[in-house]
């Protein structure tokens, strides 16, 4: 029997990091090492707490140029490439 066409576009489908990131992926073991939360510590005399606009989380743009980083040790070899790259 010949089906119909369904459009799918518009279906909603819920997905965790946990089901995407492999549990041997470098970035887990990252987490599992690193505290982050030194920087927040570190930057907080840098911003205004009253004024200006609400910036992006130091931690994130740190996580961004560690990633960054990362990543670029992986094309040079200094780290292992993952099955799952870091950027995509």
């Amino acid at each position: 029997m010949l089906g119909s066409v369904q459009n799918h576009r518009h279906d909603k489908t819920t997905v965790t990091i946990d089901e995407l990131v492999p549990r041997d992926h470098f970035l887990r073991a990252v987490d599992a090492l690193i505290d982050f939360s030194f920087i927040e510590r570190i930057t907080t005399l840098y911003y205004c707490a009253d004024n200006g606009r609400p910036s992006i989380a130091p931690v994130t743009l740190f996580k961004m140029l560690f990633l960054k980083e990362a990543d670029m040790a992986q094309d040079k070899g200094i780290l292992p490439k993952q099955s799952v790259p870091i950027q995509s």
